[in-house]
């Protein structure tokens, strides 16, 4: 069998060959990675496939003129505007399966879609990961928390950074290591970026101030870059905790990281997060029935969050075996519910399905 999967990055698609190991055994997979119109439609014309793949849902229209099976895979959040774009892409006999990689988004795309016909295209299969990492045994007395996310403030690197900065008044012998490249806020209802305080990258003036304030601490390292998968997994094999307050997540790939490298999680109960990562592998921040603005803004709101990050962190600090205990916890998580000879055998039951 052979698919075409369409993808946003480059990098993403290898990522996917890397760490999850994707596509399954026996189909040989046609990577188109890069959105250049001209490109696609050439390799589209070129490609001799049994079915389409249009990864997160984007533009399977342009699959269209191969008159072949589509899946499109969906992760969630679904508000309504979107759910309406969404089953507009999907409202056709030639996409036969819309993949949710969480209960959570098979449940909102089951209440917000009209059609019975497009609902019965809903189907769980859950991302996997490679879980051949082992933690690196350090001698020193630190205890290293790591946050790795593209988007600054929306992943909630900023209240990370508050609540480290006040802890570390205490334990001197903390560390945060930050891996992130964007530095936008968003609106996430009208899809575009606020202007003020920080609407551009690290070279808009704006950014300054909360750089020199902020990120200049003996504590932080901060690195403004994409690194590799050799750099990244040597961050998460020497570190203690992987730390993710997200105030916006749809799955969360590094929580698969974080789980296969055995560190315990302090993130939010936003959305699928609680379903991803367990319940004994992780502290949970209560971002529920919380205005998305509050949690960006200086507001009551956000201090209280940044309050409850920093006592999950101070657990973390005090305590060794409790760091252990929810590491471990954190890997059996990934060893049960993201297994790749599971996933893959499912998407093959579904290549089969839709071919045949």
């Amino acid at each position: 069998m052979t698919f075409v999967r369409i993808g946003l990055f480059r990098d993403h698609a290898q990522y996917r060959l890397n760490f999850m190991q994707y596509p399954p055994e026996n189909s040989e997979g046609i990577m188109i990675t890069h959105w250049a119109r001209n490109p696609i439609a050439a390799e589209l014309k070129a490609a001799r496939c049994n079915v389409f793949y249009a990864n997160n849902g984007r533009r399977p229209e342009l699959f269209f003129m191969r008159n072949k099976p589509i899946i499109a895979d969906f992760e969630g959040y679904f508000v309504p505007p979107d759910m309406r774009e969404a089953e507009k892409r999907i409202d056709s006999p030639l996409v036969r399966k819309v993949i949710c990689q969480t209960q959570w988004a098979f449940d909102d795309a089951t209440q917000l879609i009209k059609k019975k016909e497009n609902r019965d295209k809903l189907v769980v299969v859950k991302h996997a990961g490679r879980t051949d990492f082992e933690k690196n045994r350090r001698s020193d007395n630190e205890v290293r928390f790591f946050f790795i996310g593209e988007t600054f403030f929306l992943k909630g690197a900023d209240m990370a950074v508050e609540a480290f900065k006040q802890l570390y008044k205490k334990y001197d012998n903390i560390r945060l290591t930050i891996v992130s490249t964007n530095f936008t806020y968003w609106s996430l209802e009208r899809n575009q970026s606020f202007d003020k305080p920080f609407a551009g990258p690290l070279t808009d003036p704006a950014w300054g101030p909360y750089w020199e304030k902020n990120l200049q601490h003996p504590g932080i390292t901060f690195l403004p870059r994409k690194l590799s998968n050799e750099e990244k997994f040597w961050h998460y094999a020497n570190s203690d905790v992987f730390l993710f307050p997200s105030k916006w997540e749809t799955f969360g790939c590094v929580f698969l990281e974080a789980m296969a490298h055995s560190l315990p999680i302090i993130t939010t109960n936003f959305g699928p997060i609680p379903e991803v990562v367990g319940e004994k592998a992780a502290f949970f921040i209560d971002t529920k029935n919380k205005d998305w603005y509050e949690m960006v803004r200086d507001t009551p709101v956000r201090t209280r969050l940044i309050a409850e990050l920093k006592d999950y962190m101070e657990q973390m600090i005090v305590s060794k075996s409790l760091r252990n205990r929810m590491g471990r916890a954190s890997r059996e998580q990934m060893e049960r519910e993201y297994s790749i000879e599971k996933r893959n055998k499912k998407m093959r039951e579904i290549y089969d399905e839709v071919v045949g």
